[in-house]
């Protein structure tokens, strides 16, 4: 389940990597309308308050951070230590009930 990235832990991983980004993002657009966008008057007929469409492209697309191999195995050792402990007692529960005399 580590490397294929359905964990427990890859989820509440993407989850908050992706909570952050949408922090972020948000936080960037309204900067953006705080610095961007004149108000217009009521006189005004045409409104301003657009955004150029550069400054949307600058912020940049989500990519989820997967976890190393180092930490998915550092994660799946005791797992990985069960079963092959239960491989190594079925090996030896086999040699001692079929064992030949």
């Amino acid at each position: 389940m580590g490397f294929s990235g359905s964990s427990f832990s890859d989820a509440v991983s993407f989850q908050r990597q992706a909570e952050k980004y949408r922090y972020d993002r948000t936080q960037y657009l309204n900067k953006l309308q705080q610095e961007e966008i004149k108000y217009y008057k009521e006189s005004q007929k045409e409104r301003t308050q657009r955004i150029n469409n550069e400054l949307l492209k600058q912020m940049p697309p989500f990519k989820y951070q997967h976890f190393s191999t180092y930490e998915i195995l550092k994660e799946q050792i005791l797992g990985d230590f069960s079963v092959c402990f239960y491989a190594v007692c079925i090996w030896f529960w086999q040699r001692i009930i079929f064992r030949k005399k």
